[in-house]
């Protein structure tokens, strides 16, 4: 994904070069090739994100982007090219929605995946903060970048699949509306409580987290507090924006790590059973050292390849002047990764493996074994710069680093 300047959106046709989204295609030599112009998913909005999911079931993986403005839904021809559906399919939204994470899930078991999107802000470009404002202040210091408190959130919405390539929004229908307008980032489509209907789990910047319950019926009921994940284990609301569902401790119930804001421990809530969760980031090691940097994309990763679920995600600062404001805290971090040590707890490892030399304004991540070697590697968008892989040295128990 790749975004774009307030100057680009409000004046698209004086840009030469318009940024544009990137698909590369995995050569199976351990390289890539772009074929984004081929494949037809060049874009031209703010990108935020991008979801996969065979929608319409034909077998070939399709592409929804997120972005400031208008998403859009890719049709996978099946030829290495990509149509663009969105009008067809009824998916996008308008022009002043930020769109801050989106995710397929069959919520209603008809056999076609579904689609919700969490809205982040309703966001006007002509009429921006004024600096100076409470809300444009971090550590006490006036701050360029604004929010999200003090901006209007955007509602969310649930889109059922109809299974003739069109969507319906059913947001109101099955009770997952907004009302608080939360700033929404990432979302988690998952059978959490063992009741075989997936639920919604949807991570809130500056504010609770949303847990609907799928009640089996085509409807929800928003219950974050009820079972543990809308606060953390002190009560307080947290800056939430990455989620990571996994199952830590081998119980056969998911668990969730949530990224959240720097200067606030990350939280991993254990799933104690049936879809009820403890807040055990400081028992099980991660709380404190977790609490300079700040937090964005995650996910669990058997790094080492024990059976033990390890815990990596991304870290990046949002405001370019805390280098010259502050001596203990920096634009670009380093991604960190705790081990799991098999007994409920977890170690930091980010040194050991190679991760603090990484200095990054990351943003985005993602895993997988790109060259099919047998270990896990990673990749890690970052803002104002290109892409990174983190690949691991050597797919063996307890002796694998990052390069």
């Amino acid at each position: 994904m790749n975004g774009s300047t307030i100057e680009n959106l409000l004046h698209p046709s004086q840009v030469k070069h318009r940024p544009h989204n990137y698909l590369f295609r995995n050569n199976g030599d351990g390289t890539f090739t772009d074929v984004t112009r081929r494949a037809g998913v060049e874009g031209h909005g703010w990108g935020f994100g991008a979801v996969a999911a065979d929608y319409n079931n034909d077998g070939f993986q399709d592409l929804y982007v997120y972005n400031y403005g208008p998403n859009i839904l890719y049709r996978n021809n099946g030829d290495g090219t990509f149509t663009d559906v969105t009008a067809r399919a009824g998916v996008a939204a308008p022009h002043q929605i930020w769109s801050g994470g989106a995710a397929f899930g069959d919520f209603d078991n008809d056999g076609f995946v579904d689609l919700y999107v969490a809205g982040h802000i309703d966001f006007d470009l002509r009429h921006p903060p004024q600096p100076a404002q409470p809300t444009c202040t971090y550590r006490n210091k006036v701050m360029r970048a604004c929010g999200p408190r003090g901006l209007k959130g955007a509602p969310d919405v649930l889109y059922h699949n109809n299974g003739d390539g069109s969507f319906t929004d059913v947001t109101e229908r099955a009770g997952v509306v907004d009302k608080n307008l939360g700033y929404g980032f990432s979302v988690l489509i998952e059978d959490l409580n063992g009741d075989g209907w997936p639920d919604i789990v949807v991570a809130n910047d500056s504010g609770p987290n949303y847990f609907y319950r799928n009640k089996g019926n085509g409807t929800f009921e928003e219950v974050g507090e009820v079972v543990g994940i809308a606060y953390n284990g002190e009560g307080s609301e947290q800056a939430n924006m990455g989620i990571a569902p996994g199952d830590y401790d081998n119980d056969g119930w998911t668990d969730l790590f949530i990224t959240t804001y720097a200067n606030d421990n990350k939280t991993l809530f254990h799933n104690d059973g049936k879809g009820v969760f403890t807040d055990v980031s400081y028992p099980s090691g991660i709380g404190e050292p977790s609490i300079p940097l700040l937090g964005m994309a995650t996910f669990f990763i058997d790094y080492n390849n024990d059976g033990w679920r390890d815990i990596f995600w991304v870290n990046g600062q949002l405001y370019p002047e805390v280098d010259r404001l502050f001596t203990d805290e920096h634009y670009h971090q380093n991604p960190q990764l705790f081990q799991n040590l098999g007994n409920g707890k977890f170690l930091e490892v980010t040194k050991e493996v190679g991760l603090a030399a990484f200095q990054l304004g990351g943003r985005g991540g993602a895993c997988c074994d790109y060259n099919n070697d047998g270990a896990l590697d990673v990749a890690i968008t970052n803002i104002d710069s290109p892409p990174c892989c983190c690949k691991t040295k050597e797919a063996v128990r307890q002796d694998t680093g990052f390069r």
